[in-house]
This record gives structure tokens, sequence and C-alpha cells, in this order.
């Protein structure tokens, strides 16, 4: 309950995000009657060009028309970054005076423009008592109501002012929290108290108004654990928190030495059903200073009302017109099981969380024109080393830079505030595990430095990992059973696309595998709505990735770590259909390459590139020796042996790899590499519809076919090579080495080409052209003859010249060079064993 108590703590305060303004405007505020600077009066520019409104400002909603607001500092001026170039007027505001508005000052360019407001001293007096009628507060309830709008004009001065005052960080603070618990009768049991350092403006950090509109002040069950949350400046000054309360005077007033405080109530309203706090704003009745919020809780879900859980927030302003909250406590129930209640559940006493917060030094603000600058480093904790050409943004100012080889990064000419400053960390990009992220302070000096860093393994592990019972790769301390302590694993993340389109899969099952202790394990995670998944494994050799979605799996890919405990592998996933699209564009680059190689160039072989291999298989699972496999658009080539292949030196990317052979059906696989991954594909080609399937007219023609092969056999009118005599040879393109014909050898594959006579109108000349090709007499090229197996090839018949080939074969075109070829260059006759023998039975 200790812990879950714990993670209930509500801390006060979240920096806002600063207007993202371009145009530098800097206002002197001074007092007409004495002419010296108004410090920490609110300075608003109005009345300027539309521009939407975010964060701290649109929170604040000071006043209608305001587009940026900043605090007069110690040297009497504010900075004012408006979002655009125009006309405005300035509102100055004070607790306890009546605002007042400047004249038109126009803003030209990015130049900084100094303007002066001399504002006069109107005291505001604030009605002590004021006793009314009490009005349910109901959804249709006026708030504030008429007497106590002036004192929440007040209110809302002080609470901006202290928005401000952590925006500009006018001062820096340090803090104690202590943690106390209570018996049922408030005797202390313990305390124990943490010193927070320094801390900017609050040492304590807060929820964002939005969660507690949505789910309430008190979130959770008291079976399972309880959050309780305290109202800040953020949340009393955001519209809806005045929407779900109503804002009243107290009937009375309330006296501390010779202070007088006047009270604003703030009731939740009955029509809403999430749990509420109640209480009262109290207010220095002379000086119009916000002093303390006191709240409690309502419809809490709690098994039994519970009296004085609740707290207090104190606030405080210091010489440099800076206020701060100073003190602040929350009082939470602890529970203890009893079988005497219904609820199984008993009062075991209360926890409180307290805090306060001292000024440690005041930031006081340089001249404008002091060239400002903030630098930094950022560290990848994960692979121990700087991380290098990442990019470093400061969000409110739209600026970014990226670091150097030592890590290093560096913003010039910086405006005058406190700047957040963000890292991205690509490995882990969009998963919402890293949060690379520091604050850098320019107001009282010219450089601040900003130290980024990635966290830990272990830390990261135990974010995402320390709860899983089903990762095997946790070392526990001893005694403590289920404590992830140091882990020795890694992160695999990625994005799993379609092969087709691209876009995103969501609901992919991801397979991440590796070994340990001789035992390979396995992970099982799934894409979410953007296609991403993230894996914890166990260690950081030897990992493999594959991605499934119906009956289409991807290629596993394996990778090692090297140096971070962090991978991205993307993941495509196509079908032969789908890869068939891919392959489009690459089939177009790779008979570029296929033409430079024949011209005398190598094949690309990438440096530390990636490697595919595998195994091609018939539909019963025997290995198929004359298969051909290609990289698509690489110009790679596997030459494979047993039905076993291996492509090297791939470069980084998605390839698509072309298995085919003779008697089957083409596959087509998509992989996406990275540099020094492999990958395995074991690959079973379908059988195309075979030769004994004819019916009795196909048995006449291949009858038919086979008397024409022997006619031509026996009046030897080709260069005719048999099984026999492709056995004495080298190699098949020893076969087609005969007159008026030539091979061209491009690396393990050849190309044969004849020569015929041109008679064209600029004169003629032998030209080399690329003859017919037939397999089994069905139209086939020369590649699918370099993928076959001498001892599968019975008869080859090669016309080199086409008046002595069969006119079925020859065509009336101009023949090609670039593999088009229609017979008017000659003819290539390829018959297989299988073929022939086939032939022998029809003709029996």
């Amino acid at each position: 309950m200790r812990s879950a108590v714990l993670l209930a703590l509500a801390a006060i305060l979240a920096a806002p995000r600063a207007a993202s303004a371009q145009f530098p405007l800097r206002v002197q505020v001074l007092e007409e009657d004495t002419r010296r600077p108004l410090v920490g009066a609110l300075v608003s520019a109005i009345d300027g060009p539309v521009v939407a409104v975010q964060g701290a400002a649109a929170a604040a909603g000071s006043q209608a028309g305001s587009t940026v607001s900043g605090l007069v500092g110690s040297d009497g001026t504010a900075l004012l970054r408006v979002p655009a170039a125009g006309t405005y007027r300035i509102l100055v505001r004070r607790i306890g005076f009546q605002p007042f508005t400047s004249d038109t000052v126009r803003v030209t360019g990015t130049s900084s423009v100094l303007f002066t407001v001399v504002a006069p001293s109107l005291r505001l007096a604030l009605a002590t008592v004021r006793v009314t009628a009490r009005r349910a507060c109901d959804g249709e309830a006026m708030s504030p109501s008429s007497e106590a709008a002036p004192l929440w004009e007040e209110v809302r001065k002080a609470l901006e002012t202290a928005l401000l005052s952590r925006r500009a960080a006018f001062v820096v603070t340090t803090g104690l929290s202590v943690e106390r618990l209570l018996t049922e009768d408030n005797r202390l049991i313990s305390e124990d108290t943490t010193a927070k350092g320094t801390a900017g403006a609050r040492p304590f950090t807060s929820v964002d108004p939005g969660v507690l509109e949505r789910g309430g002040y008190v979130q959770g069950g008291f079976r399972t654990s309880l959050t309780f949350n305290a109202p800040d400046e953020l949340v009393l000054l955001s519209p809806g928190f005045v929407a779900a309360h109503c804002l009243s005077m107290m009937p009375n007033t309330r006296r501390s030495g010779d202070t007088t405080f006047v009270g604003l109530r703030f009731e939740a309203r009955t029509n809403r059903q999430t749990s509420e706090i109640e209480g009262t704003m109290w207010v220095d009745s002379a000086t119009s200073e916000l002093r303390r919020v006191e709240y409690s809780y309502v419809r809490a879900p709690l098994p039994f009302s519970v009296p004085g859980l609740g707290g207090f927030v104190d606030f405080r302003r210091h010489g440099s017109g800076a206020w701060y909250v100073s003190e602040w406590k929350i009082r939470m129930p602890r529970w203890r099981t009893s079988n005497l209640d219904k609820t199984g559940v008993a009062l075991a006493g209360f926890m409180e969380a307290a805090g306060w917060a001292s000024v440690l030094r005041e930031s006081r603000a340089l001249p404008v024109n002091v060239v400002r600058v903030i630098t930094g480093s950022v560290f990848d904790s994960l692979s121990g080393r700087d991380l290098t050409g990442t990019v470093v943004r400061i969000p409110a100012l739209g600026r970014e830079t990226t670091t150097d080889f030592l890590g290093r990064f560096r913003f010039d000419s910086v405006a005058i505030g406190g700047w957040d400053v963000v890292a991205e960390y690509p490995p882990l990009e969009g998963t919402g595990l890293v949060n690379v992220r520091g604050s850098a302070e320019v107001i009282d000096v010219e450089r601040a430095d900003v130290a980024l860093a990635v966290p830990s393994i272990g830390t990261l592990w135990r974010r995402v990992c320390g709860g899983n019972a089903a990762l095997l790769a946790a070392e526990r301390a001893p005694g403590q059973a289920g404590a992830v302590t140091a882990p020795n694993g890694a992160f695999v993340t990625g994005v799993v696309r379609h092969g087709r389109t691209g876009s995103a899969i969501e609901n992919a099952v991801v397979d991440v595998t590796w070994p340990e202790d001789v035992v390979r394990q396995s992970a099982q995670t799934r894409t979410d709505s953007t296609g991403r998944y993230l894996a914890c494994v166990g260690n950081t050799v030897g990992v493999s990735v594959r991605a499934t979605l119906d009956s289409v799996t991807s290629v596993p890919v394996y990778f090692g770590f090297a140096p971070a405990r962090v991978a991205r592998r993307d993941v495509v996933l196509a079908d032969d259909a789908q890869a068939d699209t891919v392959a489009e564009s690459r089939v177009a680059s790779d008979s570029l390459v296929r033409v430079a190689i024949a011209a005398g160039a190598r094949a690309p072989l990438a440096t530390g590139g990636a490697t595919i291999a595998g195994i091609v298989r018939d539909p019963t699972g025997l290995a198929i020796g004359s298969a051909r496999v290609r990289a698509l658009g690489s110009g790679l080539e596997a030459r494979v042996q047993g039905g076993r292949f291996v492509i090297r030196g791939l470069e980084r990317g998605v390839h698509v790899l072309s298995f085919e052979a003779i008697g089957y059906e083409r596959a087509r696989r998509v992989v996406q590499v990275a540099a020094g991954d492999s990958a395995h594909a074991d690959v079973r080609l379908g059988r195309l519809a075979t030769l004994a399937a004819v019916n009795i007219t196909e048995r006449a023609r291949v009858a038919a076919l086979r008397a024409e092969i022997d006619q031509r056999v026996q009046v030897k009118s080709a260069y005719m090579a048999d099984s026999l005599k492709l056995g004495k040879m080298v190699g098949t393109w020893v076969a087609f080495e005969v007159p008026n014909a030539r091979v061209r050898m491009m690396g393990t594959a050849f190309t044969v080409e004849v020569s015929r006579v041109s008679f064209g109108r600029r004169g003629g000349g032998v030209i080399w052209c690329t003859p017919a090709v037939y397999i089994d007499d069905a139209r086939s090229d020369m590649d699918k003859v370099n993928i076959m197996d001498k001892a599968d090839i019975g008869l080859i018949e090669f016309f080199s010249r086409v008046a002595n080939a069969p006119l079925k074969y020859t065509g009336t075109g101009m023949g090609s060079t670039a593999g088009g070829a229609d017979g008017t260059c000659g003819v290539v006759l390829v018959w297989t064993k299988t073929f022939l023998r086939f032939t022998e039975r029809v003709k029996r």
C-alpha cells in the first residue's frame, strides 16, 4: 500500500509551453507618481493580429484579445515575443490596482522594439464581508457570482503571475519534501524527508488539467491504488475549473495577526459525477494578494467517508516580483484488510505528503543586446558513446541543429527566457519510451550548458519489461522474486509495412527469437495502429525478427547489437503478387546493371553489406539443383548448389528475391535488411502443369514434333549437341561456339549472338543480334538456358543462319540486340531429357 500511495502523490506544477513567438517587443513599465519600475507587474500585448494562443497563455486566458504576456523584471522591463508584426497595445495589470491600457505600438521586424509605459497607481478596495443568500451549485449557477467577480480577478492575477514567474525563471528555488505516516488518531509513525536540490522556480511537477477534468481529482480504486491530485496555478486558471465549480464570496473573514483575509469559495457543481475538490482561496484584503488555497475531496471513490482528506497550497511573493509556491500538503488515507467490514478494508491511518520551497537565488536579466548562447551535449547511455548526428531542437523557438562528432550542439542568438531542449533518439523514435529532454535558462547568464542523456538500459528495462513475467532474460536479485534488476537484454523496435502500398500494418504478429543457455528463447508482440512494435530480448547476439499477418510471413532477418542495445528493424510483408509490384521498379534497374556487366563492369558489392542465404525445394521438400536466384535491381545472382544459395554484399534497404527453375512456378520474396544483417529464405516452388496431362490432340502434336526432331537429326540441318556431346563439354556455352556466332560471358552466365549483314541507307555492314530461344517447344530466353544443368538437357539445335531453321520458329522482323529476338537472327532449340523420354512414350 505504501508504494501505491507514493505513486498517488500528486505534485504541484507543470512547466507551461512557451508561445512560439518570433518578434521581440521589450516593454519598460514605470509608476506614474514615482517613475520607479513596477517590478512584478503583468504586461500583455493585446489588440494585435489574430493568432492562435497555446500553452500557459491560453490556459491563463488573461484578457480577451491578449496574445502574449510577461512579467516586469528587476531591470524594469518585460520581454514579449509577439507572434506577428503589426500594431499592439500594452495592458498593464498589478495585484490590488486597476488595469491600465497604453497607446498603440508598432512591431515591424525581428529587431527588438523598446516601448515605455507610464502606468497610474489606482488602488482597488475589496469588500471584506458580503452576505448573500446561499444558492445551489448546479449546472446552471453563474460562476463567478457577481459579488465574487472582483476578488476572482485579483486571484487570477496572482495565479497568472506565478505561472509567468516560472516560465521566465525569475527565481531559482530549492526545497524539501516530506512523507509522514500517521495512525488513525494522528499519532506520528514515521517521517521521511528528501532534499529536492536546485529546481528552477518549483521543485515539484504536476498533472495536466485535462486529465483531472476527465478522470477526477481522485483516480483509481481503493482495492488497488488511489491517486490523489492537488490543484495548482495551471489547474485553477484552466477554463475547465470554472466550468466545474461555483465561485462565491465567503460570508466571513479570517484574521492572522494584523492581516485580514477575504475568502473566495469554490464548490463542485452537483451535475458532475467525477471526484472533485472544494475549498477556499484566501486573499489579503489590504494588498489583494493570494496567500493560500485550501481544499478537500468530494465524491472520492472511497469505501466509506473519511474526514480530513485534502490539503493546502501556499503562495509567496519574492522581492523580485516573482511568485512561487512556498508550501503545500496533501492528506490521504491508508487502508488495512478487515473481515469485519463488508468492503473488506478498514482505515489504518493517514499519509501526509508535503513540501517546502525557498528562493535560492534571484535571476537578474542581462541587457537585451547581450547575445545569449545555449550549448550542450547528448550522451547515449545504451551504447556508452556520445550521440553524433542527432537532431536537437528548442520547440518553443522553432530552432534545431545537429550534434557533431563529439555529440556537442550549439544555439547562437537565443532569446531571453527559460527554454526546453529536446533531442531525438532515432532507434526508439515513436515508441514513447525515451524522452531526451532538458532545460536551459538564459536570463542572468550569457551562456547555458545542457547535458542530455538517453536513459540507461536498466531504467528502460524496468519501465518496459520489468512487469512482464514472460521475459526470460532478466536477472533477479536474491530474495526478490519478480524484481528486475540488471538485465543483459536489449530492445528491438520497428515498423511493419505493406509491400505494395508502403502503409503501416496494424495487429501484425512479430516473433523475436534469440539464443540463451544453448536454447532459443522467443518473445511475441503485435504492431500498434501505426504499425510499430517493441520487443524486449534476452541478449545482444543472434537475434532474429519475423512478422506474420494472416498467411503472409516475412523472411527472417538475423542481426546483433553493436554498440547500442537498441536495434531498429523495419519489416516488409508481401505475398508473391504484391512482390511483383515491388519488383517492377527493381527489374528496370536490374536490366541496366546486367548491360553494364556485359560491357565489362563488375557487379556491385557493398562493403559490409547484408547476406541472404537459403535453400530452394520442390513441393515434396527435395532440393532443386538447377534453380536460379536473383536479387532484382542489384545485379547480384546466387550460384545454386544442391538447392542451397548465398547472396552477399547487398546494400541496406528493401530487396526482391526472384526464384526460378525449369518446370516450376516462379516465386518472389521481399526482405528488408541493414548493413551486416543476414536473412534466411527457405522457398518451395510449385510444379507447373506437366505434359503428362495432354489430351488426344496434344498427343498427336507431340508425336509429330518428335518426328520433326528425328528428321532434323538425320539430315543434320543445325549445329547439334546431344547429351553425350554435352557431357564432354566444360559448359553448355561450348555448344554455341560455331561459325557465324559468338558467345559472350557475364561472370558465370553467358549470352549468344549471331552475325548478319545489314543493308541500310548509310551503308551496310555486319551486326550482331540475338537468336530466338525455345525450350521444349515453348518460347523462352537465354537466361533460362543458363540455369539449366547439362545433365537435364537431351538435345540442343542451333540454327545460326535463319535460312536453315524451321519456318515456325522464324519471323519476319529485323531481329533484336536487346533480348527481344523474333527468329530473324537464328534460332536455338533446347530439348530436355524429360521431354524426349515422354515423346518416346507417346510414339509407342
